[in-house]
């Protein structure tokens, strides 16, 4: 969206009736620039993978609202790097990260999925549902605020979740965007909601929730 007018509720539907995959440092992104609301992004498939630096992203730059990111599948995979993203750097809110696996989640090498604001807007938040969730390798999930706008809630609804190699959950106030540099405000950090229903297993791993500023 680069006007004042909405753009349209859904910016990007995919519905694949098998496997999906988006990797290579592929994109898929919905973004607004100005007042008019940016769209959703909807991705439903049997077994997803996203890998290989590749990114979905929602955000606003603008005054208008970043769409949500919704994941409906059997299976989530993200590895070598991707990335799931819903930011905001201005006045509009963020959108929230919507993620509904019938099977497993499962995060490697570094991939991330994170709900962040770096401005007076505040952020949306990130929801997991998923009978198991297995993060690894320095994988993590993220809602943070680096601005005035308070970081949205961190929720994660799942029947058993392992998590090791230094993957992490974080919801903070305080985004580090460069070594030695953090950016602040007065923002709150994100709650972070963890119900397992089954077992919790973490080795080697966090939850993180802390403040560095006024938030």
């Amino acid at each position: 969206t680069l006007g004042p007018v909405h753009g349209t509720s859904t910016g990007v539907d995919i519905a694949v009736a098998g496997d999906a995959v988006i990797t290579n440092a592929a994109a898929v992104t919905a973004s607004t620039r100005n007042a008019g609301d940016g769209g959703d992004i909807r991705l439903a498939a049997g077994n997803m993978e996203v890998s290989n630096g590749a990114l979905i992203s929602a955000q606003t730059t603008g005054a208008g609202q970043a769409g949500d990111i919704h994941f409906g599948v059997e299976q989530l995979r993200l590895a070598g790097g991707a990335r799931v993203l819903n930011t905001t750097t201005n006045t509009g809110a963020g959108g929230q990260v919507t993620v509904t696996a019938s099977n497993v989640i499962a995060l490697t090498g570094s991939s991330g999925i994170a709900s962040a604001t770096f401005s007076q807007a505040d952020a949306g938040g990130l929801m997991l549902s998923t009978p198991v969730l297995s993060l690894d390798s320095g994988a993590t999930l993220r809602s943070q605020t680096g601005g005035d706008g308070n970081a949205g809630p961190l929720q994660i609804a799942v029947g058993r979740r392992t998590r090791g190699g230094g993957a992490a959950l974080i919801g903070t106030s305080g985004i580090a965007v460069a070594p030695g540099t953090i950016l602040t405000g007065t923002g709150t950090g994100s709650p972070v909601t963890l119900t397992a229903t089954a077992s919790l297993d973490i080795t080697g791993g966090g939850v993180a929730r802390h403040a560095v500023g006024a938030g």
